[in-house]
């Protein structure tokens, strides 16, 4: 018994991860589809949405973490089981659509918000690292690398500069009002 299970979570644990496509685009999992509900997805209207949450998901799972991969894979199992749920609370195959449709549309926000905060976290590691400061002025504010140095000249134009070996600065006008009015050197 313990062997069939461990077989059974191993299968899962492909078809949950195993979205990648067929030569014609189409998910893997599609030619073994053996629900009313899978049956749907890979025949229906449903198709194309569902391709777009796979395509998230794979995103998501290559993005997070190695330590959090896991919990996702679980969360996403536990979402199939809740979407195959569908064919027993549908009482015909319009109910059954919009069921299915429902779960996959929320899965898909559920995944895309995964993805945005993943993405600001690691943007905020990278930003970390540069041990950003932050020049403020009435209605004007920007960051810039600590090791920049910001410069203000007499004529109110802004500077920032590098270490002299990188030899980068830029230069802008204190009321920037339009992109042209910034100048790079």
């Amino acid at each position: 018994m313990v062997l069939f299970t461990s077989l059974v979570a191993g299968l899962l644990s492909l078809s949950v991860l195993s979205w990648a496509g067929d030569s014609d685009g189409s998910p893997q999992w599609y030619t073994h589809a053996k629900t009313k509900v899978e049956t749907l997805i890979c025949e229906g209207p449903l198709v194309d949405l569902d391709r777009e949450l796979g395509t998230f998901y794979e995103t998501l799972v290559k993005t997070v973490e190695p330590n959090a991969r896991s919990g996702l894979v679980q969360s996403q199992k536990k979402w199939i089981a809740e979407r195959e749920r569908c064919s027993v609370a549908a009482k015909n195959a319009e109910e059954l659509v919009d069921c299915v449709d429902t779960k996959i549309r929320q899965r898909l926000d559920f995944i895309r918000e995964r993805l945005q905060e993943t993405v600001d976290e690691k943007r905020s590691l990278e930003f970390a690292k540069f041990q950003l400061k932050t020049y403020k002025d009435t209605g004007f504010e920007f960051q810039y690398p600590g090791a920049w140095h910001l410069e203000t000249a007499e004529d109110g134009r802004i500077s920032l500069k590098s270490d002299p070996e990188e030899g980068m600065s830029l230069g802008f006008e204190k009321t920037v009002s339009e992109p042209k009015k910034c100048t790079y050197e």
